[in-house]
Formats: structure tokens, sequence, C-alpha cells
């Protein structure tokens, strides 16, 4: 298998599982089994391409349509190979191109949030709340700052960073399909919820908690790696 095949089947992979997310699993509250889900679909988008069914072949009833599509490669192969007009290989080239120029954009957009980042937990300045792997910070003086460190403490806990990164890094790879910018917001959505659940069983009244959210909403802006208290689409929901 050649690099073009994978990533068209990594791209088809993400697209289907992310498809069928959204039509039967979106609307559950089951946060943790949907975050199960967002990361095993991201796994098996990777893994799916390589793998060969060859014990498919072997099934009676399967022969004649593993024989079928044999034929098809074939004559897929034949295609393949036959001279290519120069138009057809500059266009095949420029997408390589193309696409490995993305590539390459997007790793140094990565590696420049992960150094802003690092200024951030640096400087982070009066009123922030946020956590980014091991590392939180919650301004003491703000309203509720237990409860508001309880929620960061959960991100660190159940490892929120390394959803972000992971998913980041798929990124990177199919910077071009617009289904993995859904999948980045769709899991930084579950882990605001997951770590709100902790948070209000940690303060113990669940509209307390709601008002604090509210109290607390003053339009920071969270990083795009990091996980934050002040989220204004959680609040609307």
């Amino acid at each position: 298998m050649n690099w073009a095949h994978y990533i068209i089947q990594f791209n088809i992979y993400v697209v289907v599982f992310y498809c069928f997310y959204r039509l039967l699993l979106d609307k559950e509250t089951y946060f943790t089994l949907n975050r199960i889900f967002l990361i095993g679909s991201g796994c098996l988008s990777l893994a799916l391409p390589f793998l060969r069914f060859d014990w498919f072949a072997n099934q009676p009833v399967a022969q004649p349509v593993y024989v079928g599509v044999g034929r098809l490669n074939e004559l897929v192969t034949a295609v393949t190979i036959a001279p290519q007009s120069p138009d057809q290989f500059n266009l095949a080239t420029l997408l390589v191109i193309l696409y490995f120029t993305g590539v390459i954009v997007f790793s140094c957009r990565f590696a420049y949030q992960l150094y802003n980042v690092q200024l951030l937990m640096r400087g982070s300045r009066a009123g922030a709340a946020f956590s980014f792997l091991r590392s939180t910070f919650v301004d003491e003086h703000l309203q509720g700052s237990n409860t508001i460190s309880r929620h960061e403490e959960t991100h660190i806990r159940q490892l929120h960073s390394a959803d972000v990164l992971f998913f980041e890094v798929l990124g990177i790879l199919i910077w071009f399909n617009p289904v993995i910018y859904f999948y980045k917001s769709t899991i930084k959505r579950i882990h605001e919820y997951l770590a709100d659940e902790d948070a209000a069983r940690f303060q113990g009244d669940k509209d307390q908690y709601a008002i604090l959210l509210m109290s607390n909403a003053l339009g920071v802006t969270p990083h795009d790696l990091t996980n934050g208290f002040f989220n204004q689409k959680i609040l609307k929901k």
C-alpha cells in the first residue's frame, strides 16, 4: 500500500466514524463512552488501512467476489502503470507538494501552540483558570476557586490533554479534511462535560455550580491546547 492509498482510506474511516457518532451518539449523555468511541475511532482510522482481510478469500461464498475484486485490482494496476500524460504527472506532483506543504505548515503551527502554552503557564494573568498535561493554573482570587481547581484537576486526572494532542496530530496528517476539526471541538466539549460533572459533585449542588459557571464567565479566551474552566459553549447548553 502506498501513502496515497493510506491517506485516502484514513480519511474515509474518519468521516464514516464521525457520521456514526453524530447520528447515534452525539445526543447521548454517556460522556465517558462517547470519549472512548471518539478516541477509539481515531485509532481505528489509523490502523484499519494497514489490515488485510485475506481470511475473507477462504470463505466458499466469498470466493467469487474475491476473484472478481482481484481481477478489478489487475485492471486498476494495468491502468496505473500505463504511461501518464505530462498534465497528469504535473497534477499528481502538485497534489503531493500541496499535501506535504500543509503538513509542514500545520506542524509548525502545532509547535508554535506548544510554545505559547509554555508562555501561558509562566505568565498567566489574573482571572485565568486552565490546565495542560500535569500543570494547572487557577487564580486563587476567583469566586469558587476550590471548585474550579477540582474542575481542572479532573482534566489532569483523566488525561484530557492527551486526547487533545492526539487529535492535533491527526489534524496535521489530514489537515484538509474538515471532519477532523469537528473531532477536535467535540472531544473538548466532552472533556468539559466530564470535568463539570465531577466539579458539581464536589460542590454538592448542581444549581450552585451552574451559578458559579455563569458568575465566572469573564470572556476569557481559552488556548486551543489547554482545558479551561470558562467555556461559553458549555454555558449555552
